[in-house]
């Protein structure tokens, strides 16, 4: 069996701890460690290890994901559902340790039950989703219309984005984007926080700038 089992911390004072990990199992399986060093709000497939935990799938490498908890996959539940979706189309069991749920069964099968509730939810969410944005849309025309829409979001900012993109560090952390550098990379390069610097990343690609 080739096990990886994924993580997402928020901080850590381990330099290495978002390197991969090999350990042992009492039985001689073999699990690879892979942790993510971000903010839960960001999406799974924008973390630094997603694009490598993806070519291991995709080269078979990999056949059972392990995460500690769904929230471990981040915080938009149709986000979180098409993934899981996305790795068991590939053929790897994903297994959450809290929930005790794992969309394959012993012999491999899938789990047909998980499956249907899985295929239910994502079919629910994306309709809550599509909703949702459409009041959205509604609610920004009626405020630009009131003359009350003023920056991402319609909130009135304490900062305008000009504003917002002249503080030095924000501007050097946008710069750090826009090399191609991972969000907990340009914060760092920037004396950031992670969550400010993926405030940044949502700004910027909002106003243009990136």
């Amino acid at each position: 069996m080739k096990i990886l089992r994924y993580d997402r911390l928020d901080e850590s004072k381990d330099s290495v701890i978002n390197k991969p990990r090999l350990s042992v199992l009492p039985n001689g399986d073999q699990i690879l460690n892979i942790t993510d060093i971000c903010p839960k709000t960001l999406p799974f497939k924008e973390r630094e290890n997603y694009k490598i935990i993806l070519e291991m799938v995709e080269k078979n490498q990999m056949d059972t994901i392990v995460f500690p908890s769904l929230g471990k996959l981040g915080y938009n539940k149709l986000n979180i559902l098409k993934i899981i979706k996305e790795f068991d189309d590939k053929g790897v069991n994903v297994s959450f340790e809290k929930e005790n749920i794992k969309t394959k069964n012993e012999d491999n099968s899938s789990n047909t039950i998980i499956y249907s509730i899985l295929n239910f939810l994502i079919s629910l969410f994306q309709n809550e989703d599509e909703i949702r944005k459409q009041r959205q849309k509604e609610g920004i025309e009626k405020a630009r219309l009131q003359g009350n829409y003023k920056n991402v979001g319609g909130k009135k900012p304490k900062l305008s984005i000009d504003q917002f993109f002249k503080k030095e560090k924000n501007l050097a952390c946008l710069n750090e984007l826009k090399k191609g550098n991972s969000i907990r990379k340009s914060a760092i390069n920037s004396n950031l926080s992670a969550a400010q610097a993926l405030k940044v990343k949502k700004f910027a690609e909002a106003s243009g700038r990136l």
